[in-house]
């Protein structure tokens, strides 16, 4: 099926290492063309590229599928998320785009279908550390921050203050929030 030969080809670029699975945040054309992944990267931790997407795409499949094989794999590199120091993921914002509430929400997702102790301590930690950046003399509480470290107004849904409220809003529940499906993360 389309979905199995999807999977193949994620499965074909995840890595492993003393920390356990993960996949690249990027593969160049030449390393597609290749089928050899060399390049070597800092790794950031998003929602949209990267381990955190890649593993919940996988589980997704999977339960499509019917398939514990691909959910085992999508969950191993999840709890490998859990075991990295806060630093090493490279978030710097609390946003949903490239930052913690994107990740929180997967992690969430990723909780209430297995729900797997490590996974619920990490979001914990997470929202935890989206709380430790929010600023009272802000009008909307929070900022987007660059990777350059400039800080943002955004109401916005991916890069502001929307995103990052409803994220939080919705991880005290064990059902998953009507608004997931904007993302395709469900």
């Amino acid at each position: 099926s389309a979905i199995n030969d999807m999977v193949e080809q994620l499965l074909k670029w995840m890595q492993k290492d003393q920390e356990g699975v993960w996949w690249p945040t990027k593969i160049n054309f030449n390393e597609f063309i290749n089928e050899d992944f060399i390049q070597k990267q800092d790794l950031i931790y998003g929602w949209c590229y990267g381990t955190p997407g890649v593993a919940r795409i996988l589980w997704i499949c999977g339960r499509a599928l019917n398939n514990k094989e691909y959910q085992e794999i999508a969950l191993s590199a999840y709890k490998a998320i859990c075991k990295k120091d806060f630093k090493n993921l490279k978030i710097q914002t609390p946003t949903f785009c490239h930052g913690i509430s994107g990740i929180l929400h997967l992690t969430h997702l990723m909780y209430i279908e297995s729900f797997d102790k490590e996974l619920l301590s990490f979001k914990n930690n997470l929202a935890e550390k989206i709380l430790q950046y929010y600023d009272a003399e802000n009008p909307l509480g929070f900022y987007d921050i660059t990777y350059s470290g400039k800080k943002n107004l955004s109401i916005g849904a991916l890069d502001g203050v929307s995103g990052i409220l409803a994220v939080l809003n919705s991880i005290n529940s064990n059902e998953i929030p009507e608004w997931s499906f904007l993302y395709l993360t469900n």
